[in-house]
C-alpha cells in the first residue's frame, strides 16, 4: 500500500520540471505543495527587500506594530524644544554690572554742586505725603495753610488781557473795602506765596521764596490768622526753625540766619536774592502812623536757609 501511494505522488508530478536536488536535499524553487490550495497562495522564500516605514523614535507601540507586520522601520528623531540653558554667570554679572551704574550715578549726584541740584535730588517727594502746602513755627505754635497766589492776584492786566509784571494791583480804600485786594482775600485762609518768587526750597539768585502773613487786621475781618505771624514781629530770631510742607508733601525745614525790620518801601531789601542758597522770607507789617492815620510802616523779616 505505501509503494502504491509513492507511485500516484510520483505519476502526478511526471510533467513538472523536478526541482529537488536529492544530493543537497534543499528546496531551491517551486514544487508540488506549493500550489494554490483554497485560499492560501504561495509565498516565494527568494528574499526580496521589506517595505520601509517612517516612524518617530518616542512612537514605541508604533515601532513593535510595523515591526510585527514585518516592515522595516526607520526611526526618525526629531529635533526637540528644549528650554535654554540659563547662563547663571552671566546672570551675575549682569547684576553687578546694573549696582555698578546705580553706584556710578549716585557717586555723580554727590559730586554735583549743591547749588545746582535741583529739590528733587535733594529731598524725594513722599509717596504718600502726610501734609501739604503747611507752615508750622514750633517756637511760636504757629501753624497755617500756605496758600498759593497767581500772578493775576498780584499784577493788573494789559488791555489785551495780559499780565503787567510791572504794575501791580493797588488797594482801593482798604479803610472801606479791606477785601478788595485779591491778596487781602487769600490772607482770609492763611499765609500766602507771593507767586513771582520761587517755590519754598527752590534756588534762585534773583530773590528769595516770599510768604507774607498778618499782624493784624480791620476789625470787620473775620479771620483765624489775621494775627498768625504776631508773634514774629521784633522777636523772631537767629538760630529758630520753621518747617513748610510743600505741595508734593516734602518736609522742609528751615534755620533762621537773619532777622530785620525794613521800611514798608524798600523793597529791594524785601526781595533781595541769595545766590546759590535756598531761601524762605516770612514777612508780616509792624504798625504806625502814616499821615495822622494807624498804617503799615514797616516790615518784619524772619529769613530761614533749607537745612541741608
Amino acid at each position: 500500500m505505501i509503494f502504491l501511494i509513492s507511485s500516484i505522488i510520483w505519476s502526478t508530478n511526471a510533467n513538472v520540471k523536478p526541482n529537488i536536488d536529492i544530493s543537497e536535499r534543499r528546496l531551491d524553487s517551486i514544487n508540488i505543495f506549493a500550489q494554490k490550495v483554497g485560499d492560501l497562495k504561495y509565498a516565494s522564500t527568494i528574499n526580496q527587500p521589506k517595505p520601509v516605514v517612517e516612524v518617530d523614535a518616542d512612537n514605541i507601540s508604533l515601532i513593535n506594530q510595523y515591526k510585527n507586520q514585518g516592515y522595516e522601520v526607520r526611526l526618525i528623531y526629531k529635533v526637540k524644544n528644549t528650554p535654554p540653558i540659563i547662563d547663571q554667570e552671566q546672570i551675575r554679572q549682569d547684576e553687578l554690572r546694573r549696582q555698578r551704574d546705580l553706584e556710578d550715578q549716585k557717586k555723580k549726584l554727590s559730586e554735583k554742586p549743591y547749588s545746582q541740584k535741583t529739590l528733587d535730588e535733594i529731598i524725594a517727594k513722599p509717596e504718600a505725603p502726610q501734609q501739604i502746602n503747611l507752615l508750622r513755627y514750633p517756637k511760636y505754635d504757629i501753624t497755617t495753610p500756605i496758600i498759593y497766589s497767581k500772578l493775576e492776584d498780584i499784577f493788573q492786566r494789559n488791555a489785551d488781557g495780559s499780565i503787567n509784571t510791572s504794575k501791580a494791583i493797588e488797594e482801593v480804600n482798604p479803610a472801606g473795602c479791606p477785601l478788595c485786594n485779591p491778596i487781602q482775600k487769600l490772607l482770609v485762609d492763611g499765609v500766602v506765596h507771593m507767586a513771582y518768587s520761587p517755590q519754598p526750597g527752590e534756588l534762585s539768585d534773583q530773590l528769595s521764596s516770599y510768604i507774607v502773613g498778618h499782624s493784624s487786621n480791620f476789625p470787620s475781618v473775620r479771620s483765624d490768622y489775621n494775627f498768625i505771624f504776631k508773634p514774629l514781629e521784633s522777636t523772631s530770631q537767629v538760630g529758630e526753625e520753621f518747617f513748610i510742607y510743600d505741595q508734593s508733601g516734602r518736609e522742609l525745614k528751615f534755620r533762621v540766619f537773619e532777622v530785620a525790620k525794613i521800611s514798608e518801601d524798600d523793597a529791594s531789601e524785601a526781595y533781595k536774592g541769595f545766590p546759590g542758597r535756598r531761601v524762605v522770607t516770612l514777612q508780616t507789617s509792624i504798625l504806625g502812623y502814616k499821615n495822622g492815620q494807624l498804617a503799615a510802616t514797616h516790615r518784619w523779616l524772619t529769613r530761614g536757609e533749607l537745612v541741608k
